[in-house]
């Protein structure tokens, strides 16, 4: 997120990495990421928090 931000504001991330139909669904999670979402939830809830929102409805998806 650093590397974009330091040319976009943040609230332009749902342009190219909102999902649902919106933005261009691109993931800023490299790929393999699924292997050690849990643990990146665990250390920084609040990231997670920023763009998936629910953050008991993504621990169930990353596997908790």
């Amino acid at each position: 997120m650093n590397a974009c931000a330091s040319c976009h504001a943040e609230r332009d991330c749902v342009q190219c990495h909102g999902a649902l139909g919106i933005g261009a669904g691109v993931s800023p999670h490299p790929p393999g990421f699924a292997a050690s979402c849990l643990g990146a939830l665990s250390g920084n809830a609040r990231a997670c928090r920023t763009c998936h929102g629910d953050l008991e409805a993504l621990r169930m998806r990353c596997g908790g």
